[in-house]
Order: C-alpha cells, then structure tokens, then sequence
C-alpha cells in the first residue's frame, strides 16, 4: 500500500510526548499525548519504509519512482519534547521541527486546555469553576472534553480571563495549585537547535485561533512571533503552524506573505498539486497508533 504514495510526502503532527506512567498522561485529551514507547517505536517504523526528511528541505515535486517522504513536526514547544522526544530523535538520528508559541518560551505559563485540567483535578478549584461554568453557560457540564467544547465557543482571549478569574478565587481562599514548567525554555531550545536535528517554526505569539480574531490581530501574531523567535533563537524562521488547525482565507494569504510554507490539521499527504501554505498532516496519538498495524492503518488514511 506505500507504493502508491511514490513520489509523496506525509507530514506528521504530535503535541505530548510522555512516558505512560508520567502524572499528566492519563489525564491530557487524549488527542494531545503520545507514550515515549509508542514515539520509539514510531521512529523505528517510519525508517523501515519511508526517507526521513527535514521540514525546510520539503519538496511539493517529488520524482514519482522515489520512496515516499516524511516529515516529524511537534506542535505547541512542550518541554517533553525536549525531556523525552529529543533523545529518541537523537537515537534515530531523525530530524524534527517544533512549532513554538513565542509569548511561552521561558515562562511557566500553561495553555487554556491545561489550566482547565488543573482547575478539574482540584476538588475545590473544581466545585468554583463548575459553579461559574453554571451561571455563565447555564450548563451543568463537568467532564474535561465537554468543557472544552464548551469553552471553544467563544474566543481565547475570553476563555483565558474566564479560567483566570477562576484561579484568582480559588487563590484569595487559599487554594493554590501547584504548576510545573510545561513549555520549553531557551536553553533547551538552543540545545536542540546545536544538534542540527531539530529546526523551529511558528505557532504564533500567543496560540490564538486565527479564525476567532480580526485579521489586524491575525496579521500581528502572525508577523510578531516571526521576529521573536528568530531574535531569541538567532536563527531564520520559515515555517508556520495555524493553531488548533483554525484559519481563514485572509490568514492563509497573510501567512504566504511572511513563510514559506505552513502546516495545517487537515489530514492526508503532500504532493505537487498541495498549496504550500495549507500542508495536510496525519495527527497522531497514542490511541490510535500505538500498534504497528494501528500505525500504518493511519498514515494509509483507513481510518
């Protein structure tokens, strides 16, 4: 079945990388989180059957005899791409990007989703949030995945001062959670970076949906996390990620005139006829993938 994608290239997209025993992977989506065992084991399946490719080095004409290629891309800059993805790239000697939100780096701030399962596994920050979740949405919804769609509903910028006011209540009664670092930071950055396996690219400022936003504020996310990173990391950035897969076709032109290609979450392979800055990608996630047969049942679109 790989043969019929001679001369294609398929991009695949992680978020999460953790060992199956790790505190934060039963409760992550399970959508966001791949084991380290089941990426190990990734890495060593791709190199039986495909030619490992670097992300800047993607080329839409590919000789139609040549073996399929791919691309390894991790979204959102989590500092387990650094603790546990990064030594099983190393072992493969596999190149990766990372797409990196540059408002995050260096920080212990947490990305909504993340908050919001903090503020559920807190018996007490749990009761407040679920208390105002009523009043706001009129909605007696408590599960993780229901509250996310929930939330979806509006824009980030309301979903983050809506989950902020409910840790600053839980916090003037004395209920505070603790936080870990969760985002990579720029030594671990640059480290990668010095390997000449892992090459970055932009996830806008803040990770706002595009879609969601003027095009004005689109344009500055767009534009702003560009130049940061390419300040912090001394390095050109030439690639782009749509956060949560969202954008329009404003966003996309905004986009072509600042990168040189981008990422999207819409599924299937890249070939001549693909816009380069709308590439498909193959999402992947421990669930769905962590067999060899669950695996290339994925990457061959049976599912």
């Amino acid at each position: 079945m790989i043969r019929r994608h001679k001369g294609q290239t398929l991009i695949l997209s992680y978020h999460r990388i953790l060992p199956a025993t790790h505190s934060e992977y039963k409760s992550m989506q399970p959508g966001m989180v791949v084991s380290e065992e089941t990426f190990r084991n990734h890495m060593k399946w791709l190199t039986e059957y495909l030619d490992v490719i670097r992300l800047a080095d993607l080329k839409m004409q590919r000789p139609q005899s040549s073996q399929p290629a791919c691309v390894i891309t991790l979204d959102d800059g989590w500092v387990d791409n650094y603790t546990y993805a990064y030594p099983i790239l190393k072992e493969f000697d596999l190149p990766a990007t990372i797409f990196l939100v540059s408002n995050m780096i260096d920080t212990n701030h947490y990305f909504w989703p993340e908050k919001l399962g903090l503020l559920l596994n807190n018996k007490t920050t749990k009761a407040l949030l679920e208390t105002q979740i009523k009043a706001k949405y009129d909605s007696d919804l408590s599960d993780y995945d229901g509250l996310i769609g929930l939330l979806k509903s509006e824009d980030d910028k309301s979903i983050i001062q809506f989950l902020d006011s409910v840790e600053k209540e839980a916090e003037s009664s004395d209920n505070i959670f603790e936080k870990e670092r969760q985002i990579l930071n720029r030594k671990e950055l640059i480290e990668m970076a010095r390997s000449g396996l892992v090459d970055y690219g932009s996830h806008t400022e803040n990770h706002i949906r595009l879609d969601k936003v003027s095009i004005k504020q689109s344009i500055h996310e767009i534009t702003e996390s560009k130049k940061c990173l390419e300040t912090l990391l001394n390095t050109t950035i030439s690639a782009f990620c749509y956060p949560n897969g969202s954008y329009t076709s404003e966003v996309v032109d905004a986009v072509a005139n600042v990168y040189e290609l981008a990422c999207t979450t819409d599924s299937g392979w890249v070939n001549e006829k693909s816009n380069r800055h709308m590439l498909s990608r193959i999402m992947l996630h421990d669930d769905i993938s962590n067999t060899r047969s669950l695996f290339w049942g994925r990457l061959l679109g049976f599912f």
